[in-house]
């Protein structure tokens, strides 16, 4: 038999905030051995430079881990640098050099266990200001949710708790994100992979119990990669949901999201949703009742049809973005694109009957495949509405004929002068959109 091939050489990060015994759940081999190795049979781990006994040395394949000794130290005697070597049941090993770095005011994170470890007794503070770290390679998290719950739960604290990935180009799978009564959190560049089947509401679930004081507010989701099952349309959950009620402000940043339910299902207080792209949706790219909903430089892409929908058997329409009817909504939408693509739904571009204003809606395009019913508004009041462009849709777009009052904020296209509010081009050649005049 071959013996094992090892990278030559590999550096990981580790907090010096570990708790003893935590950030162990991580496969050494799938970390150091190289594509088409062999599988050792045992390991030993020997270190060769920094403080001596901070360190367990497994030799079961799974990660060092910090001693009491180097938790009640604060990991304060790295660089460590540890001899890693791979043996095969006949005998035959290779060796790699493996590095460990230390990161000042971080928790190192394998498993759901040290993260409630490391926040300590609940509705404590003691996270605020502390970053947690996924660590790469770790298997603990894989076909389990990451559980955020009772931490700052009265928002006395400003300082954010970060939640990100020890390697952002290697990020370590994680089943779902639950987040409950915890305020001033930022998710950072994590990965989820969940599916319909978890019992999940989202591959973000975030909800407040309401427990006397307890609130949930000011939590950040930055640089998701949100992953369900590709090819699945019966099978799939939200992207980021957000139980309705919640009083909070709530913002997510360049999400990157692919087989999803609804890419956004939220009805907090106040919804930001700043760039990004949602594929593959089979409910609604964006479905939300909130209060304040600011939608900017997003790309909804490609919606499918759902055949398991009872209501819906064929899943004919879905909705690129559905405000609930008759709520007080102030929606802030601009620089979209609602692109049909390869979808295989038919969709409505905007719905919602009597969005209340005031609010804007600028800068929008919809590339339809020569579907879709209802126009690119529905109903509104006192909104500030321009430069919609629409390519392709079998129904014009624009306001319909049953809206409302819009308020001195919208004109007829061309009325005194003014620039036209929507174009309409119908036609399955080349097309050009040019910039809108008018702001």
């Amino acid at each position: 038999m071959a013996a094992p091939v090892l990278v030559s050489s590999h550096t990981a990060y580790r907090g010096a905030l570990t708790i003893a015994g935590d950030g162990g759940l991580v496969d050494l081999g799938f970390m150091l051995l190289a594509v088409g190795s062999s599988t050792p049979t045992s390991w030993s781990i020997t270190l060769t430079s920094g403080t001596s006994g901070h360190w367990t040395t497994p030799t079961d394949g799974t990660f060092p881990t910090p001693t009491s000794t180097g938790d009640t130290a604060d990991l304060n005697g790295g660089p460590y640098v540890f001899n890693v070597t791979a043996t095969n049941g006949d005998g035959t090993s290779g060796t790699c050099v493996l590095t460990i770095n230390i990161r000042a005011d971080t928790y190192t994170i394998s498993a759901q266990s040290d993260w409630t470890a490391a926040r300590g007794a609940s509705n404590s503070t003691t996270l605020c200001g502390k970053t947690a770290e996924v660590a790469r390679a770790a298997t603990g998290f894989e076909v389990t949710s990451l559980l955020v719950s009772l931490h700052n739960t009265t928002a006395s604290n400003t300082n954010y708790h970060i939640i990100t990935n020890e390697d952002n180009d290697y990020p370590a799978p994680i089943y779902y994100v639950r987040h409950r009564d915890s305020s001033y959190v930022k998710y950072n560049n994590l990965y989820t992979i969940t599916d319909r089947a978890s019992g999940s509401s989202g591959h973000y679930f975030i909800r407040n119990d309401f427990n006397g004081t307890d609130v949930t507010t000011m939590v950040e989701i930055n640089d998701p990669i949100i992953r369900g099952p590709a090819g699945e349309v019966e099978n799939t959950a939200n992207g980021i949901y957000i139980y309705f009620t919640l009083e909070g402000e709530f913002t997510v940043r360049n999400a990157d999201m692919t087989w999803v339910a609804n890419a956004f299902g939220a009805a907090p207080n106040t919804l930001k949703v700043y760039g990004g792209k949602a594929r593959y949706f089979t409910s609604n790219g964006a479905q939300t009742s909130s209060d304040s909903f600011t939608l900017h430089d997003f790309i909804f892409m490609s919606p499918m049809r759902d055949t398991s929908n009872g209501v819906f058997p064929d899943q004919d329409h879905v909705d690129f973005i559905q405000f609930s009817d008759n709520i007080a909504v102030a929606p802030d939408m601009q620089r979209i694109w609602l692109v049909h693509a390869d979808g295989t739904a038919s969709c409505t571009t905007q719905s919602g009957t009597s969005v209340q204003g005031p609010g804007v809606m600028k800068n929008i395009v919809s590339v339809m495949a020569n579907e879709g019913y209802s126009p690119m508004i529905n109903r509104g009041n006192n909104l500030e509405v321009a430069c919609l462009t629409s390519i392709n849709q079998t129904v014009a777009p624009g306001m319909s004929l049953t809206a409302n009052a819009w308020g001195d904020s919208w004109t007829e296209p061309g009325a005194d002068g003014g620039e036209p509010w929507v174009r309409f081009v119908n036609t399955h050649t080349a097309v050009t959109i040019e910039p809108c005049l008018s702001a």
